[in-house]
């Protein structure tokens, strides 16, 4: 992989720990990116917020069930790489 995908992976990996950190009132050094969001008290109204986040960071319009199908920080990053990757 090349240095310049690590990097966007490391960064935006980054914005999401800190994104879910904000949601659930934690420091990001907190937050398991291997963990679901869900052991830090994210439920689907909080969910449905942190989704118009993520939306407005990558500018376009996420599934509804994100949040649900790649309930942890590093499936997330990995789902909004590959989205991202289709639309480029």
């Amino acid at each position: 992989m090349s240095d310049a995908i690590d990097a966007a992976r490391d960064e935006l990996c980054a914005w999401v720990r800190r994104c879910a950190a904000s949601f659930v009132q934690r420091e990001p050094a907190d937050i398991d990116p291997g963990a679901p969001l869900s052991s830090y008290g994210l439920d689907s109204v909080t969910a449905v917020s942190m989704m118009v986040e993520l939306e407005n960071h990558v500018g376009f319009e996420l599934d509804p069930n994100l949040m649900w199908d790649h309930p942890t920080v590093d499936a997330l990053t990995e789902e909004l790489l590959r989205e991202s990757a289709a639309r480029a």
